[in-house]
């Protein structure tokens, strides 16, 4: 599958300038959080008019108490319909607050409720902490749910699938998703949100000294992949589109129905940019369409995992 490159977005392209090389590994954790606090901050809007309840709340396993925010439609079109949603940031960066738009606006548009997870972050907590956090809130999620999907976005979207070829889901969302162990030298897409020095660095502190696998690199898994129905989408000028693409690939050559949503002319990381560039508010708007419909088609002749 080969897409033609595409220029970037002109609104996005004019805010490239502005991007400085993180030095990741020189650079203590929580600075790297602040700063991305910062940086999401500055394309961030007040929140809309949300028709529901917004909750902070906990879900408890035996290894931690794993802090939840619920997004309820107050007339919800689905009740009983949940979206677990597990954000981005390299497994090092993001929290409840930095991705609190994407979660609204699902559940306002699409009548979903929808359940954003804190999970624990890396270096301090490397695998398997944030992949058992994501997992508890999943299955404490399933076990009421009438219907429950993932959705992740970057090391979300890693999560995500890697959760949902283990556990029973009805749907999975993954958004411009790393699913593979990094293995290239290629800096040719340096300076457009996701620099080769920070997928090694993210990798390295995800992984610590576990030997890489399916669950780390969904990708890995030699048979063929066992998922559910699939949204993908991935970003034009992003080194983790191959990722994305071959995913798309296998999915396909194990039968499960899959829709491939690209945006070639956008950068990794659009989703955080949504609420102050038209271009990328576009891409989230169709997202948010996109899973409305694979919700439907997914219920439309009483598909269930049970």
């Amino acid at each position: 599958m080969i897409e033609p490159r595409v220029p970037i977005a002109p609104d996005v392209a004019e805010l490239l300038p502005q991007l400085e090389p993180a030095r990741r590994s020189s650079t203590e954790p929580d600075r790297q959080r602040a700063d991305y606090r910062d940086y999401v901050t500055m394309f961030r809007r007040e929140p809309g008019d949300f028709a529901g309840t917004v909750v902070d709340d906990v879900v408890t396993s035996p290894e931690h108490d794993v802090p939840v925010r619920r997004y309820t439609p107050s007339d919800p079109r689905h009740r009983g319909h949940v979206l677990v949603y597990l954000h981005g940031g390299g497994w090092v960066l993001g929290d409840l607050d930095t991705h609190d738009a994407f979660p609204r606006l699902v559940a306002e548009r699409t009548g979903l409720e929808v359940v954003s997870v804190g999970y624990r972050l890396a270096p301090e907590h490397p695998y398997p902490a944030p992949w058992n956090d994501c997992a508890a809130v999943v299955s404490h999620v399933g076990a009421t749910a009438e219907w429950i999907a993932l959705c992740g976005d970057s090391a979300g979207g890693n999560l995500a699938a890697s959760i949902a070829a283990t556990t029973s889901v009805d749907a999975q969302v993954l958004i411009y998703p790393g699913l593979a162990v990094p293995n290239s030298d290629d800096r040719s897409l340096d300076g457009r949100g996701l620099d080769r020095d920070d997928i090694d660095y993210f990798w390295a502190v995800y992984r610590g000294d576990r030997t890489p696998d399916a669950r780390l690199a969904p990708l890995l898994n030699p048979h063929p992949l066992s998922a559910p129905p699939t949204l993908l989408t991935t970003a034009g000028h992003d080194p983790l589109r191959p990722d994305g693409l071959e995913y798309v690939r296998r999915l396909a050559e194990s039968d499960v129905a899959v829709t491939y949503l690209p945006h070639p002319n956008l950068v990794h990381g659009w989703l955080e940019l949504a609420d102050g560039v038209p271009s990328a508010r576009a891409a989230r708007d169709e997202v948010i369409d996109a899973i409305a419909e694979l919700h439907c088609r997914t219920t439309a002749h009483e598909v269930s995992r049970r």
